[in-house]
């Protein structure tokens, strides 16, 4: 009997081949789209986590402007007034590649010279411990992360054309930031220039923050020191609202993702109640030369459990493929929703 049903289940699909391509199809995009959002979102958050350990590195605590910039008299009275302390300026402000304007890179200033105690910045290539110097004796150079400097074919000495707001600016690659670990998506981490260069590209003479190493009594001290317009952040917590919203942002992602498989499943409960439907004849017959109810059902489920597991391998395939594209969507939209946030979710002053 089930040799004969499993013949009348083939004939009918052989007559009916759309039908059977629109239930491969709708299981398959369901499941691309679900396994490609996916992939993308876990990809997006690890590229983030990685390039949040890069940039903050040993750093414990951060001193913020409550309008988002530091003024560099607050920096000069922390080092002489209240030292001695482990600080180190930082200006981090986004920039985008004149060839292609869509795309977004963090620019991070730094001091070369407080950089040995706080990130993984001079961790550099071997043989060219020189780049970090380089930053403070050379106008306009900059590191660029190896994967960038692969993806643009940068060498030692190569410009990178760039654009600040709209206006166009040209710096000069001098070395490649070392990186905590390897990682495919390593073009997140940032450009590290030194801070002075940064203030003549961004056009400013302030701060975004200054980065530091802090003994608790230390913090205590300092936040007993109030100082006027900035605020002393943890920073395990300087990025807490921004993973609140990136959290909601891949939950909506993903329910997107959960609808689109829903949808899958509503087409191929559509296309078996059809073409059950359709079969009543040959079902009917089926049961007067003796086919039971029981192993009716049971191939109508054979037949279901077929074309859903043929269509789920399709749409693991096209769903891998599908989050190569959406990784760099998705990191750029976060990208973008960072800079954003972040620096309107800080604290107000004390």
């Amino acid at each position: 009997m089930n040799g004969l049903l499993a013949r009348a289940a083939r004939r009918f699909y052989l007559r009916h081949p759309w039908q059977l391509c629109l239930a491969l199809t709708g299981i398959a995009l369901g499941v691309a789209v679900y396994v490609g959002v996916d992939l993308a979102n876990d990809s997006a958050r690890r590229a983030f986590e990685l390039s949040a350990e890069l940039v903050t590195g040993r750093t414990t605590h951060h001193l913020m402007g409550t309008d988002g910039t530091v003024p560099d008299d607050t920096y000069r009275e922390l080092r002489v007034r209240h030292g001695p302390l482990l600080a180190a300026p930082v200006i981090e402000d986004e920039v985008r590649l004149a060839h292609s304007p869509s795309r977004e890179l963090t620019v991070i200033g730094i001091d070369p010279l407080e950089e040995t105690a706080f990130r993984g910045f001079s961790a550099l290539v071997p043989g060219r411990a020189a780049d970090l110097t380089r930053l403070i004796v050379e106008p306009g150079s900059v590191l660029v992360p190896p994967a960038l400097a692969a993806e643009l074919d940068l060498q030692t000495g190569s410009n990178l054309d760039l654009l600040v707001g709209e206006a166009p600016a040209t710096v000069r690659v001098v070395g490649t930031v070392g990186a905590s670990s390897p990682t495919t998506e390593g073009a997140t981490a940032p450009i590290v220039t030194d801070i002075a260069t940064a203030q003549e590209l961004f056009a400013r003479h302030s701060l975004s923050r200054i980065d530091l190493i802090l003994t608790e009594a230390e913090a205590r001290r300092l936040e007993a020191l109030a100082l006027e317009g900035v605020t002393l952040v943890p920073a395990g917590g300087r990025n807490a609202a921004f993973d609140a919203l990136a959290r909601a942002f891949r939950i909506n992602l993903t329910a997107l993702s959960l609808l689109a498989l829903l949808v899958g499943v509503f087409l191929i409960y559509a296309t078996m109640s059809f073409a059950v439907v359709q079969r009543r004849e040959t079902f009917g017959v089926l049961r007067a030369i003796g086919v039971t109810r029981g192993q009716l059902i049971a191939g109508v489920l054979t037949e279901a459990l077929a074309v859903g597991t043929a269509a789920t391998a399709l749409g693991l395939l096209v769903g891998q493929q599908l989050a190569g594209g959406l990784v760099e969507l998705v990191l750029r939209t976060v990208g973008d929703f960072y800079g954003a946030n972040v620096s309107a979710a800080a604290p107000s002053a004390w």
